[in-house]
């Protein structure tokens, strides 16, 4: 497994690679990284200039493959939430009916455990009267890609990441800043 640390308009990323297949990509450091080698492998690459497309608004979809390993039931959550439309949002409780469940709590669960951050917008799913529940890069991170979705869409202005991306850096832990190290 590879792994390399980009450092995006919206703050630290982290890319993994396993098998031929993005397996993650992160917005804090994971206890998965253990053991995986640095590197920007040509694949890694390619997600890093597709995910830099996106924060700059200039594209709506991936296309490098993904590796999910998670439960069956989280994978079901994680290719529905992946098919969700650049710019739309989903509720928790959509998400559960689309996939057959009865769980809102459940698809929110698995979505917490999303191991492919961006590429599988989990930041698209958001509770039954539009509020914002967790996200791993924060509230403010979730607000401010779903403004710029919207924002490029309809041709509207946002913010931009500057803010968030301070604020991120500044709400790293120790053992968070240590990784930044590597």
């Amino acid at each position: 497994m590879y792994i390399y640390r980009y450092r995006s308009v919206a703050g630290p990323l982290w890319f993994l690679e396993k098998d031929g297949a993005i397996c993650g990509l992160y917005l804090r450091p994971n206890t998965c990284f253990n053991g995986a080698q640095p590197a920007c492998t040509p694949l890694i690459q390619q997600a890093v200039e597709q995910v830099a497309d996106y924060l700059a608004g200039r594209r709506y979809n991936f296309s490098v493959p993904i590796l999910l390993e998670g439960t069956h039931f989280q994978k079901k959550v994680w290719q529905t939430v992946a098919a969700i439309p650049y710019g739309r949002r989903y509720t928790y409780a959509q998400v559960a009916q689309m996939i057959g469940s009865r769980s809102p709590r459940a698809v929110g669960a698995a979505n917490g455990q999303n191991p492919v951050s961006l590429i599988v917008p989990c930041h698209r799913l958001v509770g039954t009267a539009g509020d914002l529940r967790g996200y791993a890069g924060g509230l403010p991170m979730k607000q401010a890609l779903l403004d710029m979705e919207q924002a490029v869409l309809h041709g509207g202005s946002w913010g931009g990441f500057d803010a968030v991306c301070r604020q991120r850096w500044d709400q790293l832990t120790a053992v968070e800043q240590e990784w930044l190290q590597k």
